[in-house]
């Protein structure tokens, strides 16, 4: 691995540890509006699957090793298999998919479909634990950790979308 590529990792996983921290609390679920899913989406845009894999697994390992890097500052185990950890545990493979779709070729079309199998990941592993881990059926876990997520998750996968090449150009002109 190229010291460039260890440089992208950690950089991502500290963006991811900022966007965590803007978190809005909501009554109905255990999980907090946050801007970890843009976080996830950009760093399957512009680093490579195995590094965007990377990058969002440090950040979990960060989290677990308890650094306050998880939304609203929590950290540990507990978080990671709490209600809110199936959302933290999908972050690495979602980050990766997304990746590994917008690098067949990086058009418009193949991002929203990258975005949109990241999001399907995220999504799978959140209510499915959110279910088990709270007891409430899948349907309400749908209902209530994923339903009202999708409309502002796209429009962060969106944003995440249309930003990504001219970060990913600026950040390489630092590293040049």
């Amino acid at each position: 691995m190229k010291t460039k590529d260890v440089v992208f990792i950690a950089l991502m996983a500290a963006v991811m540890s900022v966007l965590a921290q803007i978190a809005i609390p909501l009554a109905f679920v255990p999980v907090p509006f946050t801007l970890q899913v843009f976080g996830v989406v950009l760093a399957g845009l512009i680093l490579n699957p195995a590094d965007a894999f990377m990058s969002m697994l440090v950040y979990i390992l960060l989290g677990t090793a308890g650094l306050p890097v998880f939304a609203q500052f929590e950290a540990g185990a507990a978080a990671v298999i709490g209600p809110k950890g199936g959302f933290l545990i999908s972050f690495p493979l979602a980050a990766y998919v997304i990746s590994l779709i917008v690098r067949k070729k990086d058009t418009w079309l193949l991002k929203l479909a990258g975005c949109a199998a990241g999001l399907a990941v995220i999504y799978a592993a959140g209510t499915l634990q959110l279910s088990a881990v709270t007891g409430m059926g899948m349907a309400k876990a749908v209902y209530t950790g994923a339903l009202p997520f999708i409309p502002l998750d796209a429009a962060k996968a969106f944003l995440a979308a249309a930003v990504a090449k001219p970060v990913k150009r600026a950040v390489l002109s630092l590293s040049s």
